[in-house]
């Protein structure tokens, strides 16, 4: 199994080649790869190829609590409802709220017994089916990244199992 050069973790994901020379290297089968824990993207041989993937950070199934209000105070739109996916640049969040594309929310993860909460400053809606709502994360403090790294090591650990991670917590207020 392919590790990440940094950090010695497994938890790895082919990147997108950016460049004409990582399209070359590519011919001898040297990819882009990104770890999905430490965010370090390096070069390596990989001898199986495959499309790129969708998307460059693996979502890990979960069901944490959200709440979330919008940045722009014109827009005056609050709710909260539960994370059923994430990564460290992005979410899937199931609400009842009825939320449209490029609106930009501030999220509010509360603690779990093993991780502290965690805050985006900025994320935009960039996909809506029904109830559910997929989200970049655009404004995240390091000390908030560092928290939602340490939560995706853990669910990791969960999903290598199959057992989802389910928060007791309850939905913050804003």
């Amino acid at each position: 199994m392919l590790r990440c050069s940094k950090c010695g973790k497994e938890f790895v994901r082919r990147s997108h080649r950016r460049g004409p020379l990582e399209h070359l290297l590519s011919l001898i089968l040297i990819f882009p790869f990104r770890c999905q824990l430490c965010d370090h993207r390096f070069l390596a041989l990989y001898r199986r190829v495959h499309r790129s993937p969708h998307r460059e950070y693996r979502r890990l199934p979960t069901r944490l609590p959200v709440a979330f209000h919008s940045v722009d105070p014109s827009e005056d739109v609050r709710g909260a409802g539960t994370v059923v996916d994430l990564s460290i640049n992005g979410c899937g969040i199931e609400s009842d709220r009825l939320l449209r594309r490029g609106l930009v929310l501030h999220l509010q993860i509360p603690p779990t017994p093993s991780n502290l909460p965690i805050e985006v400053g900025a994320a935009v809606v960039r996909s809506v089916n029904g109830n559910k709502v997929g989200l970049k994360f655009l404004e995240i403090r390091k000390s908030d990244g560092d928290h939602l790294r340490q939560l995706s090591g853990t669910l990791a650990a969960h999903a290598a199992t199959m057992r989802p991670f389910v928060s007791s917590g309850r939905h913050p207020a804003l």
